[in-house]
């Protein structure tokens, strides 16, 4: 299945999803529990679809520099957030966060927790189609944690030369990791 047909049937199944909510917040409670233990971590902002990890970003604000995406252009940079940080709706109608925005060669992110539209056991991912997290990682040396729900995983995904693989996928039944 090339990567039009795989985007357009997960995107089928994620309609079917009704529970999104609750998964969301078993996927949270799943990535507290590894204890991460980081300087910076970098997080997102979630499309309705997505797994929300809001409560993630109020949870590691606490413990850690927290770091959230802003699409500029054809590139991703990453703005340093805390309680007070003021947002607005940016590319692809995605709250983003107002600040300085860095680059990701000017940055050290410990672990970066991945949207995601689809996933293999390989752990490749399926993004959106435009690259930004692909050009991100080609920039940034972070560990890799994609979080999805099970539904959104594939057999295989065909994969291109500039794809990053992931180096884990969390869903609210597993964990898939490359040992």
């Amino acid at each position: 299945m090339d990567k039009l047909q795989s985007r357009k049937l997960i995107r089928e199944k994620l309609e079917l999803l009704s529970d999104k909510d609750l998964l969301s917040k078993v996927i949270c409670k799943k990535i507290k529990a590894l204890n991460l233990d980081c300087k910076a971590i970098m997080l997102y902002s979630a499309l309705a679809n997505e797994v929300n990890v809001d409560e993630l970003i109020e949870y590691y604000i606490e413990k850690c520099d927290v770091y959230l995406p802003k699409v500029i252009g054809l590139d991703m940079v990453a703005i340093k957030v805390d309680k007070t940080t003021q947002y607005k709706i940016g590319a692809f109608g995605i709250k983003e966060p107002v600040g300085k925005e860095i680059k990701p060669s000017e940055i050290n992110i410990d672990v970066c927790i991945t949207p995601l539209l689809g996933f293999d056991e390989k752990l490749n991912r399926l993004g959106k189609g435009k690259g930004y997290y692909d050009k991100f990682f080609a920039n940034c040396n972070t560990k890799k944690i994609g979080v999805a729900f099970e539904v959104q995983k594939l057999d295989a995904i065909e994969i291109e030369p500039y794809d990053k693989t992931l180096d884990m996928v969390i869903t609210e039944d597993r964990t898939y990791a490359n040992n």
